[in-house]
């Protein structure tokens, strides 16, 4: 029988409702590991908001093999980041977050310590949001967290966060910090 691997629902003009349909028929997945619902082209924007929380939290614990998220250009206010960073710290096989894009400052991620120390992510791409000086305190102690057996490293996409001109785009050695 055929299994659905990827999702790829960018572009679609999806409305909160949508996504709460989606997410309630996709929970318990046994076969999806990565799914996007981006915005990449401004006239057919995707909506998630605080509505479709309860469906993305079903969807989340129940897809134990989700490795791969990307949620670009959604307009993710801080609020709405924090909860989508605190759902996503049950995913323990969650390799790569994608939330480039969204209008979060750095207050939104004071949840990213347990997503990184909670899943087994190797890619993370916060670009093109306001992280400031809250979001590097946040982004530093969330770094000093990574640890564990086969982390050799974090990808770390941090173009245009306004951290000042020493972040940009780098991999951070666990030996460093072990």
């Amino acid at each position: 029988m055929p299994s659905l691997i990827h999702l790829e629902l960018a572009n679609n003009s999806m409305e909160p409702q949508d996504f709460a349909i989606l997410f309630e028929e996709l929970a318990n997945s046994k076969t999806l590991i990565s799914i996007d619902i981006s915005n990449y082209e401004p006239d057919k924007k995707n909506r998630f908001t605080m509505e479709c929380l309860p469906a993305f939290r079903k969807f989340v614990q129940g897809s134990i093999y989700l490795q791969y998220v990307t949620m670009i250009s959604l307009m993710l206010e801080d609020e709405l980041m924090q909860e989508i960073l605190a759902t996503l710290e049950q995913c323990p096989n969650l390799l790569s977050l994608n939330v480039a894009s969204n209008n979060s400052s750095g207050k939104a991620l004071e949840r990213l310590t347990n997503v990184i120390s909670q899943t087994s992510i190797m890619h993370l791409d916060l670009s093109h949001n306001k992280l400031k000086k809250e979001g590097a305190q946040h982004l530093a102690k969330a770094i000093q967290n990574l640890k564990g057996p086969g982390r050799e490293g974090v990808n770390l996409v941090l173009e245009n966060t306004h951290l000042g001109s020493t972040w940009h785009c780098f991999e951070i050695p666990l030996k460093l910090f072990s």
